[in-house]
């Protein structure tokens, strides 16, 4: 392997995935290796040098390889596989398959579809589901926060707006406002685990569309709901906090 030479004037540079296999370390840095290879001893990126290479004592230059060879893999795909044939008929079978199940369990009365005739028909979310956040009313009627702004500070989208008030009552404090601007909610959740009493609730309602913004800001007394109605999402948060 005879050795290549660089200069400024008439050398031919190693290619940059030579230095990809010799370290930064022992040799880019020595003071015997020309200026020209020295500036291309930074690695591009995710190139890593295995082993380390010194230059031999009383030499000027380092030794490079003579050539590099660039290996190119292409995977070969046969016949069936660039026609696509087989892949398609996988995909009739599959919709085919479906097809014929349902109508044999609508002949027979026991449909195993997976449709729901929205809005006719409702889905029964799981206790995970996250729904847009609402407010766990008491038995007055009022709500159960305390102002404390945990998470206002905690949205990610400043959604969440509350102007707090003093009270007499034991809690000090409650919200004057509370609004919400679902159109800005991205239903991360945040502000449900910031709060500590457990007083705003990740929903199961979903239906929010509509023709403009202003329904979309939705203030306090559109928030309340009763203990009855988020019980099962309380529960859910209660056993998921415990572990």
């Amino acid at each position: 392997m005879s050795p290549r030479r660089s200069s400024r004037r008439g050398g031919r540079r190693p290619d940059a995935s030579v230095f990809a296999r010799w370290p930064p370390a022992r040799w880019c840095a020595a003071p015997i290796a020309p200026r020209s290879w020295r500036a291309r001893c930074l690695l591009p990126y995710n190139r890593v040098a295995p082993t380390v290479y010194s230059p031999a004592e009383g030499s000027e230059e380092v030794q490079m390889p003579g050539k590099v060879v660039r290996v190119r893999r292409r995977e070969r795909l046969g016949l069936a596989q660039r026609l696509y044939l087989p892949n398609i008929f996988v995909g009739l079978y599959v919709t085919a398959r479906h097809f014929f199940r349902n109508l044999w369990g609508y002949i027979v009365g026991r449909k195993r579809t997976f449709v729901v005739q929205y809005p006719e028909e409702q889905v029964d979310y799981p206790d995970a589901f996250r729904g847009h956040p609402v407010l766990v009313a008491l038995e007055n009627g009022e709500p159960k926060c305390v102002a404390c702004g945990l998470c206002e500070f905690a949205c990610p989208t400043d959604c969440i707006t509350i102007i707090p008030e003093e009270t007499d009552a034991a809690i000090e404090r409650y919200p004057r406002e509370f609004d919400i601007d679902m159109s800005r909610c991205m239903f991360c959740g945040l502000c449900e685990e910031a709060c500590p009493e457990e007083a705003i609730v990740m929903s199961r309602s979903v239906e929010l569309a509509t023709y403009e913004r202003e329904p979309m800001l939705l203030h306090k007394k559109d928030l309340l709901r009763t203990e009855e109605q988020l019980g099962r999402r309380i529960d859910y948060m209660r056993e998921e906090y415990a572990r």
